[in-house]
């Protein structure tokens, strides 16, 4: 999706866990996500039961929704969620939970 002034918002998922962590700790530094629980989030993303949603502007990794399948696979729960302050006034949060609610529907997840 590209925007007025060559700003390109792209998504993207479970490509950069490590990155999405590191950014979440910048933008909440006394979170509760340790190794043990990336530890678990790794093996859940390899089981397919764990999805990072990344939104990219311009190549660089700018917020993230951190969540799991539920039950049978028909509900999702985002736990967490970072964005880049820096660009606040492109609310950030709100496109992510957009697109993200967009692509979780056409998937067959209920809202």
């Amino acid at each position: 999706m590209k925007g007025d002034g060559g700003l390109i918002l792209s998504l993207s998922v479970n490509t950069h866990l490590e990155l999405a962590c590191q950014k979440l700790n910048d933008h909440h530094h006394d979170n509760w996500v340790g190794k043990d629980l990336m530890d678990l989030w790794n093996s859940m993303m390899k089981e397919g039961s764990f999805l990072v949603f990344e939104l990219w502007l311009n190549n660089e990794l700018v917020a993230a929704d951190f969540g799991h399948i539920v039950g049978t696979g028909v509900s999702f729960y985002v736990c967490t969620r970072f964005f880049d302050s820096n660009f606040r006034k492109l609310q950030l949060g709100f496109i992510l939970a957009y697109v993200v609610s967009y692509v979780l529907q056409k998937r067959g997840v209920k809202m």
